[in-house]
């Protein structure tokens, strides 16, 4: 039986159903944590306000 005490989770991607709505939508329709500049040749990331929102949700969890 699986047990989350007995895994060695040593970091977290977030992933979800949305992501797979993304590859279907290609470049037109944003989703993510982040907001990525596909103009400027660099891919430069910037966070958005969902971003700092799971931030602060996954610090108040006491994920153990």
């Amino acid at each position: 039986m699986f047990g989350w005490s007995k895994a060695n989770m040593k970091g977290y991607f977030p992933w979800s159903l949305m992501d797979n709505f993304e590859w279907g939508e290609g470049f037109e329709t944003r989703f993510g944590l982040y907001y990525v500049n596909y103009k400027d040749g660099l891919f430069t990331r910037h966070p958005k306000l969902s971003t700092k929102w799971y931030i602060r949700f996954l610090e108040e969890k006491d994920i153990k």
